[in-house]
């Protein structure tokens, strides 16, 4: 829902929920967990973007004629209060930790270094109940994780995160290129079969629904839906985020790539339906964020 502009409703003051979830090293678009609560964070949380503009320069004139972004980052900066090894571990770019247990371990002899991969979602809320949220769907955290120990103040975790493009490699669809069998996916009757004589594909050949309930989903925010479509010779797919449905495909090609918005209310089901008369394969099928950041409205 739009803000109405003039409107001291639209004030945010006050502290920002930070949510965040950790991504499976081995998946990364496949959290470990659900979103999770940081708790409490001193003072701000300071999200900063740091555009760099370049002047397009010709001999023919003495001002730029244009200008060119030529780098962008994102970056969100928070002190947590919580001296938790959770906070700890979130601030730290390579570290061995599972979220809710007691230990941690960082720069182990002859292991791999990997990077600490989140989603992380930020939310205001005034009293008028005007929610703004943030949602990063990929950072990393960088720079200095800094833990200050001293008689005299509190010891804080002080991180910061670096919001980078997601891409195929966070998708947050399971079994995308259907290698075994339907396995994730739920048929709505008897059109849709995994067809390993093609190197798996999910086939069709009556009208039906191929569905897939997505983790780590975020209502409200644009995804990329990018899949393939071969063998075809009738009928058409259609992709639909929640309950909000894409472009209906109606030839064979690779990479086919739909922006579609969820809505708040519209669930976080990945659905292909299928028409009355298909005959095709789709294979690849991969969803993940189309954005660096999504600002977006609710009401509470």
């Amino acid at each position: 829902m739009a803000a109405t502009v003039g409107d001291s409703a639209n004030i945010l003051h006050g502290t920002t929920k930070v949510e965040v979830l950790v991504y499976d090293p081995a998946n990364i678009g496949v959290p470990l967990q659900a979103f999770t609560d940081i708790g409490y964070s001193e003072e701000n949380v300071t999200l900063t973007t740091d555009t760099t503009v370049e002047d397009v320069l010709v001999a023919e004139e003495v001002d730029p004629v244009d200008q060119l972004i030529t780098a962008r980052q994102a970056t969100i900066a928070i002190a947590f209060k919580e001296f938790t090894i959770d906070n700890v571990f979130l601030a730290m770019s390579e570290a061995t930790h599972t979220l809710g247990t007691g230990s941690l371990s960082m720069g182990r002899k002859n292991a791999t270094p990997t990077l600490t991969r989140l989603g992380m979602r930020l939310s205001g809320v005034n009293e008028a109940g005007f929610d703004r949220v943030i949602f990063a769907g990929h950072a990393i955290p960088v720079g200095n994780a800094e833990q200050a120990f001293s008689i005299r103040a509190k010891t804080l975790v002080a991180g910061e995160f670096r919001a980078v493009r997601p891409s195929i490699n966070q998708s947050v669809v399971k079994n995308f290129e259907f290698t075994a069998d339907l396995t994730s996916w739920v048929v709505g009757a008897a059109g849709w079969a995994q067809n390993a004589a093609d190197g798996g594909v999910a086939r069709t050949s009556a009208a039906d629904t191929l569905t897939q309930t997505l983790l780590n989903f975020v209502n409200g925010v644009p995804y990329v839906v990018r899949f393939d479509v071969s063998t075809f010779t009738s009928g058409d797919v259609t992709p639909t985020l929640g309950s909000v449905a894409g472009t209906a495909v109606t030839a064979n090609a690779a990479k086919i790539e739909q922006i579609i918005t969820p809505t708040e209310a519209g669930g976080a089901d990945l659905v292909f339906t299928s028409s009355t008369t298909p005959v095709l394969d789709i294979d690849k099928v991969y969803v993940f964020p189309a954005d660096v950041l999504s600002y977006f409205d609710k009401t509470s």
